[in-house]
């Protein structure tokens, strides 16, 4: 009943999207730029490297490339990790 009378376009719902997205990606660049713990030793242009690739093949595609976008950034970083 109530959520039929919630317009989803209306300018709250669209000002909260936006910030949405931007606090993921602002914590998205922090961990890329900034990280803790082990992902610290992993030289910066490494980290970029890997995102760049990974974000590659997000785009080469756009339906059903999210798995393997996350796939190839986490085994660059395993791969990173147990040949260093």
């Amino acid at each position: 009943m109530l959520s039929q009378s919630i317009n989803q376009d209306s300018e709250i719902f669209r000002w909260l999207a936006a910030v949405t997205y931007t606090m993921v990606s602002a914590l998205t660049i922090r961990l890329i730029v900034m990280p803790l713990g082990l992902m610290a030793t992993v030289p910066l242009w490494i980290r970029i490297l890997i995102c760049a690739l990974s974000i590659g093949v997000m785009v080469s595609k756009p339906t059903k490339r999210l798995v393997p976008a996350l796939l190839t950034g986490t085994l660059l970083m395993v791969g990173y990790g147990v040949f260093h």
